[in-house]
């Protein structure tokens, strides 16, 4: 909620600070500096809003903005439990990792359920070591 809170009052508060300090400009300018802010911020929240994962047939599909991407079952290897994802604006979530050593991040409502389920679709997948856990040789 913080964050989602953040996302609003942060861009105002930029666009409030500019006008103090540049109330100097000529009169167009502070809207067109404002107008900019604005139009980045919307992309910005554009290119993670909305955020889904659905288990399917073929495998893990995410959305997250305009962006998709499906990854098959066979090609998921490992999950570990990750603290902060500023990609999905979660503080709890999953860290995947596939065969191709690429990591996504996830935030599903109900992990336990997810994992679940998950684990049932892709039978490969194992619970990585934590990060900071050291491997004896």
């Amino acid at each position: 909620m913080w964050r989602t809170f953040g996302l609003i009052v942060g861009p105002v508060a930029a666009c409030l600070s500019l006008y103090r300090v540049y109330s100097d400009w000529p009169r167009w300018l502070p809207g067109a500096v404002y107008a900019g802010i604005l139009i980045f911020y919307l992309l910005g929240v554009a290119s993670i809003l909305p955020q889904y994962y659905e288990l399917r047939s073929a495998g893990l599909f995410i959305r997250r903005g305009w962006r998709t991407m499906l990854i098959p079952y066979t090609s998921l290897r490992t999950y570990r439990p990750a603290e902060y994802l500023p990609a999905t604006l979660a503080t709890d979530g999953l860290r995947i990792t596939t065969t191709e050593g690429r990591a996504v991040l996830v935030a599903p409502l109900d992990r336990e359920r997810f994992l679940e389920e998950l684990t049932r679709c892709a039978p490969l997948l194992e619970r990585a070591s934590p990060a900071h856990a050291i491997v004896p040789r």
